[in-house]
């Protein structure tokens, strides 16, 4: 398998994930040079975390037009300040995100992908396809800093949604009464705020365009949306639980 216009693909930085990057294209017949200390290299394709931008923007090259691909999973703000120096750089940006594992070097990775700049995608697409489970199976979700901020949804939803269980896992079922829903309802609007400032973020960031919204501003315009719909739900159904129990309690 061979990238157009890339004579040497080289991993820059200090996350183990770099590592298990190497691996996987390595698995895929895909050359890479791990390189852990500056400077870059006159590659003309760069996976990096946050360490290997620096080192790029610290010391570019002047061996022309470069494409950086970050999987450093950085708030996707600082994704999207990466996107705006690359072009000072000559350089075209995209962003990976996902669980990365170590299993990834044999299987492939679930990946996210963000990136302002068409020719990045193009240029990248046999890159994506191998370090994939398969080739094509990997989901372009906006700009650059939409794949940060969607896996950074989805890992939020899981922990919310693992969180919700544990407690409950450990009471008997006598203790299980109305009061625990009611505190639990009463937890959520501090519980799913975070989830409304990070899309309201994203969309400062991503304002409407024409067209229908790529997955990312789809998201965030469904988290704005919902939640404050789903915590208003959550107040009242607490009150009428709430009540309902200070009735039971009552003597006759």
């Amino acid at each position: 398998m061979n990238i157009p216009g890339a004579t040497l693909i080289a991993i820059p930085g200090q996350s183990e994930r770099l590592d298990w990057v190497r691996e996987r294209l390595d698995h895929q017949g895909l050359a890479a040079m791990r390189v852990t200390a500056p400077p870059v290299g006159d590659a003309t394709l760069l996976i990096g975390d946050a360490a290997g931008w620096d080192w790029l923007c610290a010391a570019p090259p002047a061996s022309g037009p470069r494409c950086f691909v970050d999987v450093s999973g950085d708030w996707f703000g600082q994704i999207a300040a990466r996107a705006a120096q690359a072009a000072a750089l000559r350089c075209t940006y995209l962003e990976l995100a996902g669980p990365w594992h170590p299993c990834g070097a044999t299987l492939g990775f679930g990946l996210a992908v963000g990136s302002d700049d068409p020719a990045a995608l193009d240029t990248c697409r046999p890159l994506l396809d191998a370090l994939a489970p398969t080739a094509g199976l990997f989901a372009v979700v906006g700009r650059a800093g939409a794949a940060s901020f969607s896996y950074g949804i989805a890992e939020a939803v899981r922990h919310l949604w693992l969180s919700q269980l544990a407690p409950w896992s450990t009471l008997s079922p006598e203790a299980l009464d109305i009061t625990h829903w009611v505190d639990r309802l009463r937890q959520h609007d501090t519980q799913l705020e975070p989830l409304l400032t990070a899309a309201q973020c994203w969309r400062r960031l991503s304002p409407p365009d024409e067209g229908p919204p790529p997955f990312a501003d789809a998201l965030a315009d469904w988290l704005i949306a919902c939640l404050p719909l789903a915590s208003e739900m959550d107040r009242r159904l607490a009150v009428w639980l709430q009540q309902a129990a200070d009735s039971s309690t009552q003597p006759a």
